[in-house]
């Protein structure tokens, strides 16, 4: 009940502590450290992302289809159903076997090359440089990953000719809800060549496949080249945005390791002032130099 007695025998409330108890706060300490903070589990992608397939969706049935097949003229027929059946199953594949151990992504064992043995968790290739392999803490913090494919470079070994693509808010909001919490600040992305040279032959497919649809119709030719002048100067200016972008990145980067080397060399020069000259003779050094820094600042 907070009731203590006294040397002569009174019974008196027992005094409040004003300053905690050195034993309590240190034990409180302990405690806290020992408590490990429980982070969410990254949930992965379904599809591989090396190839991205992945396995076949639970069949729903459309009332659309139950419709059109109730027609005469809207039966398909039996070659047409199989040719649709292999066309669909071309775009899914097995469930993934490997999945990231840092990031969301997923793969096929076979689409890294490896065994379909190898089965459970790995690091990925976006966490390391594919020319020197070097960590992301080896290369300073900073590794540029392609969006298209699991390839990543580091400062050192990223061409010049290559630009910035910026995937857009949803890809980084998708990637928070699934427990990686990254920013256009923190991820930087390119496309690596093997990507470019994908990207472009279905480029040109396309563009095949619509000059076949474009040649019984003028107007549609005009359309679509003027379609195509429009993507072509969107192309450019977000290009240009692109490299202003990566050149500011560039500088940033040079600028801080500029900074980290210069302090390092005061460091160095500091270290060396105190083994080889006298403390007196280096009090009145610094001094000297606190002075003329402060009238270079009273002048500015």
């Amino acid at each position: 009940l907070g009731i203590v007695r006294t040397s002569s025998g009174r019974a008196i409330r027992r005094p409040t502590s004003v300053y905690p108890d050195v034993d309590t706060l240190l034990q409180q300490m302990q405690e806290d450290r020992r408590k490990k903070v429980k982070k969410d589990p990254i949930r992965h992608f379904v599809n591989c992302f090396a190839c991205g397939r992945g396995p076949k969706p639970l069949e729903r049935k459309s009332k659309a289809k139950a419709k059109s097949r109730g027609r005469g003229k809207g039966v398909p027929t039996e070659v047409e159903e199989d040719r649709d059946a292999v066309a669909e199953d071309a775009r899914y594949s097995q469930p993934v076997d490997l999945e990231c151990t840092m990031c969301p992504n997923s793969y096929h064992s076979e689409c890294l090359g490896l065994s379909p043995e190898v089965t459970g968790r790995l690091v990925c290739g976006w966490h390391s440089c594919a020319q020197c392999n070097r960590n992301l803490s080896a290369c300073g913090g900073m590794l540029i990953h392609c969006l298209q494919c699991p390839t990543a470079l580091c400062y050192d070994c990223f061409p010049p000719n290559f630009r910035r693509v910026h995937p857009g808010d949803r890809f980084y909001i998708d990637l928070q809800n699934r427990n990686w919490k990254v920013t256009d600040q923190t991820l930087v992305f390119f496309r690596c060549n093997a990507c470019r040279a994908l990207e472009e032959q279905q480029r040109r497919q396309q563009m095949r496949a619509e000059d076949l649809e474009a040649q019984q119709d003028d107007k549609k030719r005009a359309a679509l080249e003027e379609k195509r002048n429009l993507a072509i100067k969107k192309k450019q200016r977000e290009d240009e945005e692109a490299r202003l972008r990566m050149r500011q990145i560039m500088m940033e980067h040079e600028r801080a390791d500029l900074a980290q080397r210069l302090q390092k060399a005061r460091d160095e020069l500091l270290r060396a002032a105190e083994q080889l000259w006298a403390p007196a003779f280096r009090r009145r050094w610094l001094a000297r130099c606190d002075r003329r820094e402060a009238k270079l600042r009273e002048a500015r």
